[in-house]
């Protein structure tokens, strides 16, 4: 463990001397339109810009347009997504779109159109043209119920009912988010369920039902408290102080006390769990904690500011000294933060605090000025509502201290800005009566239709019932024998079964052991690390830095994968992808490899046992390809069987099976391939849990004269998505 920490340590730090080689070392693979592929997918988040290089590289190698090119579309219009372009990545998933309309109609196909589809939404959506936006999650919402994708469902259905609230179509959004917690609910999806709750909580707020509000956000809580996650259980606190707030003061007149001090109570639940955050744990709520330096600084301050601030909301008009001493907190991190909004929102805060006592005017005034000052430099329509209190404010102290003339023109310029806020509100709440109107008229022709076929339903469910009762009748003797001889068999067989599940378990832990000691063979980084000392030795240092580099990437991926039963395919073929580029480099490159996946074989959702194939590429290399004088080739491809299983073929141009154990033979190195002893354990086990016929085997390739033309290992094994 200590060794590999230090080699970690020393590849962080190597990385940092050739930070600027990256990008190119990126483009720097072989030809082949699959690893192209793979490498732009890899990079489309982190460098946009060189995974454009290296997907343009692959469009180039597909010579028509098929499921290949529209792969390389989607891959190049997410990297545009992450580059801000979102037109172009529009256009692009356009074009993809375009491809596979006119291929077959096929599950597969079906499912990436509707990703495309869910793409464009989301660049619409950031380009804020929301009617497109609407258009495009409809169609992935149909999509993704044709293909049968309840998660992928689930999702854009609470993306679509996002979009129809952002519009102000409140009951389409209240239809969506209720699909999104039914299908959540028929998965037992729980933390999907949550995050339905937190949607229809927010669609009440947008009518101001705070009670019904506040019914979906500790419904949220109940669950998240099941589960123990510290992040949303901070999240449902802050929501539920927060709706109490508006709740309290949803009468104008007067603020409920009793709401506000539950409030405060949620609010502090919520400021404790936050304060014990850590940054990684921050991050999880602030999205965007990198997006400017002093988020990035600030990250704590950024956690902390809007909860400081509602609290001192709900001081406000009850302990006007407790609601200036957090709003203050809250003013000061907004201010570190440049955040102008929030700012300006706890300088009312205080500024309405200080109004309380006569003393405290000036105090007051200052406040209110300088949101008037903040609210002019940005312009901004979202400020309109705090200059309307700023100028309120104003005008209840200069009133107070005779100052009528002054306190009359900020009263008038408050009223025209609270009359324009109240025009645009009842615009909003016209536009949602007619929608709510157009929805009842709906509703009330499907009930009349859904009224008929339930008496029709009903009465074929009576007759059902009459028949199964005779037949329950019939069955129940029968039955009570039936499980009297059952009972007694159950309890013997249970036995039995349980003293075998236990050796089982037994030798699949011992195996998996074997098979991680066997993945860390001592000869391997014995070889590994006379490698990379030739290679500094010969002033070669970029080539060692390189080599070092994979070696512990492979080593680090070889511990992560030995914990898991299944990995993803894509982690599983870059972990063998190092390990024979390393076996490259320490031999030479006196062979090269290809590794060929089926269209039908999705590496990202497809899950696969790790370390299956590794031990059969080893003796390819060792037994085959080294006893070769010309250069050698290896060819991985996999192919999914549409049974659950996929079939890998390992096949090389080596001397073949006969001439290496003579070889060897001679040499005096006779040899016991430990790894595929424990592959074979291993496969025999995965046949006893998923009840399939997985297997390996080996054909000895040869020509019509009989001459050894290499090697050719067939594995089925397991695959899960």
């Amino acid at each position: 463990m200590t060794l590999l920490l230090r080699l970690s340590a020393l590849v962080a730090l190597l990385a940092m001397l050739t930070g600027s080689a990256r990008a190119q070392d990126s483009i720097d693979v072989g030809q082949c339109f699959d690893t192209l592929l793979a490498h732009g997918k890899q990079l489309v988040a982190s460098n946009p810009d060189s995974a454009l290089i290296i997907l343009a590289q692959a469009d180039k190698l597909v010579n028509a347009d098929n499921a290949n090119r529209a792969s390389v579309y989607r891959q190049m219009a997410n990297a545009y997504h992450y580059k801000d372009s979102f037109s172009r990545a529009v256009e692009l998933n356009n074009r993809a779109i375009d491809i596979r309309n006119q291929l077959p109609a096929d599950s597969a196909n079906t499912y990436e159109t509707a990703v495309l589809h869910y793409n464009n939404t989301l660049n619409y959506q950031k380009d804020n043209n929301y009617p497109m936006a609407l258009r495009e999650a409809d169609k992935a919402i149909s999509l993704f119920e044709q293909n049968g994708n309840d998660f992928y469902l689930s999702i854009a259905c609470d993306l679509a009912a996002s979009l129809y609230q952002k519009t102000g179509n409140i009951f389409r959004a209240q239809e969506m988010a209720f699909k999104e917690l039914a299908i959540c609910e028929k998965m037992n999806d729980v933390i999907g369920i949550t995050y339905s709750y937190d949607l229809l909580a927010a669609i009440c707020e947008s009518m101001e039902q705070y009670g019904q509000q506040l019914e979906w956000q500790k419904k949220a809580l109940t669950l998240r408290l099941q589960l123990g996650d510290s992040v949303q259980i901070a999240q449902s606190y802050n929501n539920i102080g927060n709706t109490y707030i508006n709740y309290a003061v949803s009468n104008d007149t007067t603020s409920d006390k009793s709401k506000l001090d539950t409030a405060i109570i949620y609010l502090k639940e919520a400021l404790q769990l936050k304060r014990s955050f850590t940054k990684e744990q921050a991050q999880q709520i602030l999205f965007s904690v990198s997006a400017s330096p002093e988020s990035l600084k600030y990250w704590r301050e950024n956690l902390l500011a809007g909860t400081l601030n509602n609290i001192a909301m709900a001081y406000r008009d009850f302990n006007s000294d407790s609601c200036i001493v957090y709003g203050q907190m809250a003013a000061e991190y907004f201010k570190l933060l440049h955040d102008d909004y929030g700012y300006a929102s706890a300088l009312i805060v205080i500024g309405e605090a200080h109004s309380n006592s006569q003393k405290t005017h000036p105090f007051a005034r200052r406040e209110f000025k300088e949101v008037i000052r903040i609210s002019d430099q940005n312009r901004d329509a979202s400020f309109l509502s705090l200059l309307q209190k700023a100028y309120a404010g104003l005008s209840k102290i200069y009133f107070s201290s005779g100052n009528y003339r002054e306190a009359y023109q900020l009263l008038k310029e408050s009223v025209r800005l609270k009359d324009s806020l109240t025009r645009e509100s009842n615009i909003r709440d016209i536009t949602q009566a007619e929608m709510r109107f157009e929805f009842s008229k709906q509703r009330e022709a499907d009930s009349i239709l859904r009224h008929i076929e339930s008496l029709r339903i009903e009465a074929e469910h009576q007759q059902e019932l009459k028949d199964a009762q005779i037949r329950i009748r019939i069955m129940f003797f029968f039955a009570i024998i039936v499980v009297l001889f059952g009972l007694v068999f159950f309890f013997y067989y249970r036995t039995i079964k349980d003293n075998e599940a236990m050796k089982l378990k037994q030798r699949v832990l011992e195996t998996e052991r074997s098979l991680l000691r066997t993945q860390m063979n001592p000869h391997f980084i014995f070889n590994a690390l006379n490698s990379i000392q030739s290679f500094i030795t010969s002033n070669n240092q970029l080539d060692a830095v390189r080599f070092l580099s994979k070696f512990a990437k492979l080593m680090r991926m070889i511990l992560d994968h030995s914990m898991q039963q299944f990995v993803p395919l894509n982690d599983e073929l870059a972990s063998l992808a190092l390990y024979i580029d390393l076996e490259k480099a320490r031999f030479n490159n006196r062979f090269d490899y290809r590794i060929d996946i089926d269209d039908n074989v999705d590496e990202e959702l497809v899950s696969v046992p790790p370390m299956l194939i590794q031990p059969f590429v080893e003796n390819a290399i060792l037994h085959g390809l080294m006893h070769k004088q010309e250069s050698g080739l290896i060819v991985i491809s996999l192919t999914d069987n549409g049974d659950g299983t996929l079939t890998c073929q390992i096949t090389d141009n080596g001397v073949g099976r006969k001439a290496a154990a003579e070889i060897e033979s001679k040499n005096g190195r006779a040899h016991k391939s430990v790894g595929m002893q424990l592959t074979r354990e291993r496969l025999q086990d995965l046949n006893r849990k998923t009840k399939s016929e997985l297997s390996y085997t080996i054909t000895d390739l040869e020509d019509a004269s009989g001459n050894a033309l290499g090697t050719q290992v067939t594995i089925v094994m397991p695959a899960q998505e």
